[in-house]
């Protein structure tokens, strides 16, 4: 993103902490009672690079007379969807500093677990590389003295020990691409899962296949759709509407589908608990709240609540993966590196012994 215009042929979606932020920027010029079309631009100034420049055209936006929500479309390439539907719920329940702290919890807690997950990968990494250049170095020093004593004994040579030797012979080709290929796929993916972390739908998919970190997303979007939701019920905005712009913002597809069928039927005249019968994609605990909720005219409450006990979970799995994130993996990596490396240092060993005691 080289210019401020919202024509920019190449436009970069904003990074995730770069999202955060500005979207710290926005709340603190909120409460102040700043204009934001003011705020944005001066703000801009001490800001660096691509944010400093996603501020200014946001501000410039709004100086033409776009309100928020419609500067942001405009750069809709920039924000991802999610961000921007936030802010909308945020307007139309007229709590836009307490929609966006949501957002700030949500996005922080993101960055917890990619953090977490980063750090827990490096140590086990460390061990693979070790293992790895003990493995090279075995197979320069090691595998010459096997084929040397093999000659000398006139024996032929096995199957692990011709295949250690081609590998020795040939380490100066494979020997350096394989840690450079592995670092690079490793860091690939976490910068592409960050780049990932707030789009609509591709939240944490990258991480699918770590434990507990599904869950942590899960629950995470479960808490921020029901603190939008309680916000927007709180200050009246039809249940209907409400319920579209709390899904969108969660990114999960099939939640969405799931909230357009609600208001479909809330709009028909359906009452919340009807509405919901075949919701299947929400949580029956939170089916259950909303409805009673509903019932007893507390919604916005039993929502805050839900959204607590959510995030709470959240939290419960994030430590649960900090601590046996980085066991799991050095008990894989570094574990079966040293596997390796004890097979191919005693299977040519014990081809040789048979050999010699073979009549």
């Amino acid at each position: 993103m080289n210019t401020l215009s919202t024509n920019d042929s190449s436009p970069r979606a904003i990074k995730l902490e770069d999202l955060v932020a500005l979207n710290d920027e926005i709340a603190a010029l909120v409460r102040a009672g700043v204009p934001l079309e003011l705020g944005l631009e001066q703000v801009s100034h001490d800001l660096r690079g691509s944010l400093g420049q996603l501020a200014a055209a946001l501000g410039s936006h709004m100086s033409q007379g776009e309100s928020l929500s419609q500067a942001m479309e405009s750069e809709s390439s920039r924000l991802p969807k999610l961000y921007r539907s936030v802010v909308e719920a945020g307007l139309r329940a007229g709590r836009l500093p307490a929609a966006l702290e949501a957002v700030t919890r949500y996005a922080q807690s993101l960055l917890e677990v990619h953090r977490r997950v980063t750090l827990a990968c490096v140590y086990p990494l460390i061990v693979f590389v070790l293992a790895y250049a003990m493995f090279l170095v075995m197979l320069a020093e090691m595998i010459p003295r096997f084929e040397a004593f093999a000659e000398q004994g006139q024996e032929p040579q096995g199957f692990w020990l011709s295949g250690l030797t081609y590998l020795s012979e040939t380490m100066s080709v494979w020997g350096p691409v394989i840690p450079v290929l592995l670092i690079g796929v490793i860091g690939f993916w976490l910068f592409l899962q960050k780049r990932t972390l707030m789009r609509t739908g591709r939240s944490m998919t990258l991480f699918r296949f770590i434990p507990w970190a599904q869950g942590i997303h899960r629950n995470q979007q479960l808490a921020n759709f029901s603190d939008l939701l309680g916000l927007l019920t709180e200050q009246e905005v039809p249940l209907h509407t409400g319920i579209l712009l709390a899904a969108d913002s969660t990114g999960d597809r099939r939640m969405i589908q799931s909230s357009e069928e609600i208001s479909l039927k809330l709009q028909s005249g359906d009452s919340l608990a009807e509405a919901m019968e075949s919701a299947h994609a929400y949580p029956s605990y939170l089916r259950w709240l909303m409805q009673t909720g509903e019932q007893q005219r507390t919604l916005a409450e039993s929502l805050t609540r839900a959204a607590g006990i959510y995030r709470s979970r959240a939290l419960e799995r994030l430590e649960t993966l900090s601590l046996a994130l980085p066991l799991i993996a050095v008990a894989v990596i570094g574990g079966g590196a040293t596997l390796i490396y004890a097979f191919a240092l005693f299977a040519p060993m014990i081809e040789s012994l048979r050999n010699l005691a073979a009549p």
